[in-house]
């Protein structure tokens, strides 16, 4: 993925040292060694030609003239100068330098280190000598070598800015951002000025975690030098980091004005775009980074992922069958390849896709997470439990494994491991409305109504939208006795549920059964529980009547006539026009199931003696209602368990 510029000083400069003019007119001398240093080159070869005509052995002509060559880029003929000067004098620690910096700009990298070597094994006191071997050492990829060459080039040169940057680029090619970001901090202390120390400090903060110093570091890096698309695009990554997705956007939109062919630019907006919910113009930006860098399989899996979510599955599985074709070890690529199967329906190889991203990552959170989501919907909920419990392992702030897994638990009726689990689920993400409102139906179950209370309430703080949340407060204040809590609760939550079951059934009117006759569903037997739990509520309030009528007008407007008759006699039962002995015997005459019947009327009885302070009776009927199967249901559920409680 790429986020960061990250680079050491690529360049070595050559170095005009003079050693002896023994074998050189002083004239000669001193005027090629002026011309080198004012850049007038082509004098200085003139000169130093002059001189290797005039002298039998002359090394140091070689040595001034491979330099020369070297400075205009002619590294070939730069080291075949230097080669005949090393003939002549094998004891020049100057001349195999020199000979190492033309090596390495010709990027022969061991040739480069052998020249190194013999500098050092001559003179071993020369700062440049192990920042140049510290150089050639990282190109090969050997950087806690490298550490070491620059800890040593410091310790001859403390007070150079650039040896102390390069330490800190070695320390972060080796993992130590902390000390990185000494290293840094110490040349900007000698030199203030440098854009790229302000920028891999920057890096190193943000491989720490550290996004304010980051930030700060990247916004400095952007000042002294702001046509510099590398910091621009660090900066915005940051911001993406931390949340800031809008102005990340600006930051990479100016990189992408400063260099219009920046691809990671684009593939770093794309992102942005998707956090914000931009979908086309994330999908425009991946299309912009893919055109820009075919071979970025990362932007093309991404791409494949996003297309596959808007609908075109075909061209998302043949974004990530070309990604993995680029890269067959892109664990990412094969778990958006998973994420496209599923979309699909091929949940065979969304599966495989998983377990082959594993295999090559096995510390693949999402990866895990996403399989264990696979295996549930599959009824495999042992093998999804563990996926998640992986997840979880592999990232111990993976909120929404937490959640998962807390469901599972609670399935198995394992009510404190899923307690621990909604917990975590919430201390890693604050907002879970989710976690907060399954975490607040179980502490009902488990009878702990007043915190039940607080997560439901909690609910409403994140989405006052949330119809189910309101109807829980409803129940829990109904349950604590407090009537106008509860009845404004379950008003504002019957509002919200029959809105938004409204539009689903404007969604589903399409819809139709086997036969072509339009498909009819059910009112949610929550909704009927929520409006008789009202209609008690405002009944304890003095609105005996008022309620009574709202509660009939509800039932009336049902198309079963069998289903109207029993919920008639129920709220008769509820505002005292029938005793319970009656609602009970009224069911021998219902045409509908009688033992769905009876589940609701020992409920109800058990409620009503439940508010009259009869416990032993409520528990009586509530036991009965178990046996007829009613145990389900969360209404119930805490009111089994309050009156368990309760003495």
């Amino acid at each position: 993925m790429k986020h960061f510029h990250f680079a050491l000083l690529g360049v070595i400069l050559f170095e005009l040292v003079v050693v002896s003019s023994q074998a050189i007119a002083q004239v000669v001398k001193d005027d090629a060694f002026k011309a080198v240093n004012e850049g007038r080159l082509d004098d200085a070869m003139k000169l130093l030609d002059a001189s290797i005509a005039a002298d039998p052995k002359p090394s140091l002509s070689y040595y001034y003239k491979g330099v020369v060559l070297g400075k205009q880029g002619d590294y070939a003929k730069a080291i075949e100068l230097f080669n005949k000067a090393i003939t002549i004098d094998g004891h020049n620690a100057d001349i195999y330098y020199n000979r190492g910096v033309a090596y390495y700009n010709h990027e022969k990298w061991d040739e480069a280190l052998a020249d190194y070597n013999k500098a050092i094994e001559i003179d071993s006191n020369r700062a440049a000598f192990w920042n140049s071997r510290g150089l050639v050492k990282g190109s090969k990829g050997d950087f806690a070598g490298a550490l070491g060459d620059y800890t040593k080039a410091v310790s001859l040169d403390p007070e150079n800015a650039d040896l102390h940057f390069n330490l800190g680029m070695a320390r972060s090619k080796t993992g130590d951002f902390d000390l990185a970001i000494k290293d840094f901090s110490n040349s900007i202390r000698i030199d203030g000025n440098k854009a790229d120390v302000y920028n891999q400090r920057g890096v190193a903060h943000s491989m720490r975690n550290e996004l304010a110093a980051a930030l700060e570091d990247f916004s400095r890096a952007s000042e002294l030098s702001p046509q510099n698309v590398n910091t621009m695009n660090n900066r915005g990554f940051v911001r993406c980091k931390m949340g800031q997705f809008e102005v990340a956007i600006r930051d990479f939109s100016a990189a992408i004005a400063i260099d219009p062919k920046f691809a990671t630019a684009y593939y770093n907006r794309a992102m942005a775009h998707s956090a914000l919910k931009h979908p086309d113009l994330a999908l425009e930006d991946y299309n912009k980074a893919v055109d820009l860098d075919p071979q970025n399989f990362d932007a093309l899996s991404k791409r494949g992922a996003l297309l596959a979510q808007k609908g075109d599955v075909y061209n998302g599985l043949n974004d990530q069958q070309k990604a993995l074709q680029m890269n067959p070890d892109f664990s990412l690529g094969y778990y958006h390849r998973g994420i496209v199967q599923k979309k699909s329906g091929d949940l065979k190889g969304a599966m495989e896709s998983y377990s082959k991203a594993l295999e090559i990552n096995p510390k693949f959170a999402s990866a895990y997470f996403n399989r264990g989501r696979l295996k549930s919907e599959m009824k495999d909920d042992v093998g999804a439990f563990e996926d998640y419990s992986q997840a979880i392992k592999a990232n111990l702030r993976h909120s929404n494994a937490f959640y998962n897994r807390a469901l599972l638990s609670y399935k198995k009726g394992e009510y404190a491991a899923s307690l621990k689990d909604y917990d975590s689920a919430i201390q890693f993400n604050e907002k879970h409305q989710d976690a907060y409102y399954n975490r607040g139906l179980l502490k009902s179950e488990m009878g702990n109504v007043k915190e039940a209370l607080l997560d439901f309430e909690k609910v409403l703080s994140l989405n006052p939208e949330h119809g189910e949340a309101w109807l829980s407060v409803g129940y829990m204040n109904y349950i604590l006795q407090g009537w106008s809590k509860s009845a404004l609760a379950f008003e504002t939550g019957i509002d919200l549920c029959e809105k938004r079951l409204k539009e689903e059934q404007e969604l589903r009117k399409e819809k139709v059964n086997a036969d072509g006759s339009p498909l009819r569903e059910s009112t949610p037997v929550f909704i009927d529980y929520a409006h008789v739990f009202h209609t008690l509520g405002e009944m304890q309030l003095g609105r005996k009547e008022e309620a009574q009528k709202q509660l009939e007008g509800y039932f009336v407007g049902r198309s079963n006539v069998e289903e109207v008759d029993w919920l008639l006699r129920v709220s008769r039962f509820l505002t005292g026009a029938l005793n319970e002995q009656e609602l009970v015997a009224s069911i021998q005459s219902s045409h509908l199931q009688q033992q769905q019947l009876l589940t609701e009327a020992y409920f109800y009885i058990g409620t009503m003696r439940m508010i009259e302070g009869d416990l032993l009776n409520a528990r009586v009927n509530f036991e009965k209602s178990i046996s007829y199967g009613l145990s389900h249901l969360p209404e119930f559920k805490a009111a089994w368990a309050s009156v368990q409680k309760m003495k």
